[in-house]
Parts: structure tokens; C-alpha cells; sequence
């Protein structure tokens, strides 16, 4: 883990800082594989390595335990949570009922340099077994899904679809590093966008659908046919 920059900050806000710093930068290692699933999460190393105090840490990994990437194994020990999958086919579950619906509510209402933007970074070559690189590219599909989702307007729905995209950013990582490229996001994207540009909520629902099924087709296919599976719990 790199460690995070920090500054010699006190009070309430620069300990709420450093919180999110520690979260971000664990977040990212958890996705990443680097804390591959169920793998011992030492305070201790985390201290050292990314030179932060142990309320930081803490306050991260209580956070993200409330997420669902850790969990309590016994009162001293927390383990980064697995990854099976059955998990995979549960967040995809979701994602196909939540997510077309969200796109026909966000039809007419979307900024569309935006969501070319994102959808160029989705679409950008990145070096094969670059943790950093593949990250961003996760990162950008991300936001290009949220930024469709807020468009809505529904906000609740927005922070649960949130946490399916973190969940399915450790499914998606497997998945590049497995097939060596990117999946190919772009052309489903440019489809939807058209939709909601248009206006058109109907063609925006069936387009982000079939993006979706398509996608987890993909993922499907790759996890089941890979040796990486038994080195990320995948079995």
C-alpha cells in the first residue's frame, strides 16, 4: 500500500480528513486484490504503512466494515469479506432491476458532455496487470452508472446503487486481470447515451439492460472458466 499524503492538521475536521484518506486508500486495496478476500486485516500494518494514527484507521475500517468489505472474525480480528459467486449473481440481480429503471427516470435530464467524458475514460487503452490504471478504468464506469443514477433525482436509490457499484468493482477487477483487456464498455455506453439524450426513457431501460446482461454474461464466463478464481476465493 502507498502511503497516503497527509498534513499536520488537528481538530475535528482534520481527523475526519485523515478518516477518509485511510478509507479511500483501503477501499482501493480491497477492490484491487492487494487485500485479496478474507485475508487478515493487521491495524498495525496498516499504522506503518500508510503512516496515519490508529483513530483513522479505525474510523475507516468501521466504515467500511458498515459496507460490507470487512467483517469481525473474532473481537481482535477483521478479515477483508469474501467474494463467491453467488455474490456476483446477487449484485447483478439487483443492478438489472434498479438501474434501467433509474436510466428511464433520468432520460432528458442528463449531461450529455459528461457522460461522453466518463464514457471516453471507460474506453481508454490501460496497461495489463497496472493495479493503478485498472482502477481508474473501474473508477470511470463507476461514475458514468452514478452519474446517470443522480441524474433521476432519487437519492436513496443513488446511495444503494452506489454500494452495488463497489461491490461489483471487485467482481470487475477479476475480470481484467483475467482477460487481459477491458470489457467493452464503450459501445453499450454510446447506445444509452442516446437514449437519454433524447429523452427517450423506454429505449434508455431496455439499452442500460442489455448493457448490463451483456456485461454480466461476460463476467460469467470469465470467472467460471479461470484458474484465478481459487487465488481470490472465487470458487
Amino acid at each position: 500500500m502507498r502511503q497516503p499524503s497527509t498534513t499536520l492538521e488537528t481538530g475535528p475536521k482534520a481527523k475526519e480528513r485523515l478518516s477518509d484518506v485511510a478509507y479511500d486508500a483501503i477501499k482501493k486495496d480491497i477492490i484491487t486484490h492487494r487485500l485479496p478476500p478474507q485475508s487478515k486485516i493487521s491495524e498495525g500494518r496498516l499504522v506503518d504503512s500508510m503512516g496515519l494514527s490508529r483513530a483513522p484507521i479505525r474510523s475507516a475500517l468501521a466504515r467500511l466494515q458498515s459496507e460490507g468489505f470487512v467483517y469481525l472474525q473474532t473481537s481482535k480480528t477483521q478479515l477483508v469479506a469474501p467474494l463467491n459467486l453467488a455474490r456476483c449473481e446477487e449484485v447483478f440481480h439487483l443492478r438489472n432491476i434498479l438501474e434501467p429503471d433509474a436510466a428511464r427516470q433520468a432520460a432528458g435530464k442528463v449531461d450529455a458532455e459528461e457522460l461522453h467524458r466518463l464514457n471516453e475514460a471507460c474506453a481508454k487503452n490501460y496497461t495489463a496487470g497496472n493495479a493503478d490504471e485498472e482502477y481508474e478504468l473501474l473508477l470511470a464506469n463507476k461514475e458514468f452508472h452514478l452519474a446517470i443514477v443522480r441524474a433521476s433525482g432519487n437519492d436513496l436509490q443513488a446511495q444503494f446503487i452506489e454500494r452495488l457499484q463497489d461491490i461489483a468493482m471487485r467482481i470487475l477487477w477479476v475480470s481484467l486481470r483475467v482477460s487481459n483487456r477491458s470489457i467493452v464498455w464503450s459501445e453499450g455506453h454510446l447506445e444509452i447515451i442516446e437514449a437519454l439524450i433524447a429523452g427517450d426513457g423506454d429505449r434508455a431501460y431496455k439499452e442500460a439492460l442489455v448493457h448490463l446482461t451483456n456485461g454480466q454474461d461476460i463476467v460469467n464466463q470469465i470467472l467460471k472458466h479461470s484458474s484465478v478464481l481459487r487465488q481470490v476465493n472465487l470458487s
